[in-house]
């Protein structure tokens, strides 16, 4: 398996956490992209992956919101971590190499996204 098909294994297994002030009426909803999608196997390269979630309850703020990935794959690294959630803060702990977003808010029917910069 090549280290960025790693990657995305890794990010299939997100934890999402989340303290809405209101019970949700529906889940949180992620999806998960790469930017470019390939890296050479043995190559060294800069892919930005981009983790979009996405509040669906039309009339319901969502307070709390925290996201985390276990570690990345071996040879890969990442940096320059970003968010646009609300009040969200992004990080990137490079010696367990996790990536995690925490008190985030997510209006109604709003989506945000947490970027990092993927290296191998």
């Amino acid at each position: 398996m090549s280290l960025l098909n790693r990657a995305k294994a890794l990010i299939a297994v997100l934890a999402l956490a989340c303290a809405p002030s209101v019970f949700a009426q529906s889940a949180l909803t992620m999806t998960k992209s790469f930017n470019p999608s390939t890296v050479p196997v043995g190559g060294t390269s800069t892919t930005t992956m981009t983790v979009t979630i996405t509040n669906p309850n039309g009339a319901q703020q969502l307070t709390g919101v925290a996201v985390s990935a276990s570690a990345l794959p071996a040879n890969l690294t990442g940096s320059s971590p970003g968010t646009t959630c609300t009040s969200g803060t992004a990080t990137y702990n490079a010696g367990t190499r996790s990536l995690s977003l925490s008190g985030a808010t997510l209006n109604a029917s709003a989506s945000c996204t947490v970027t990092l910069s993927v290296t191998s």
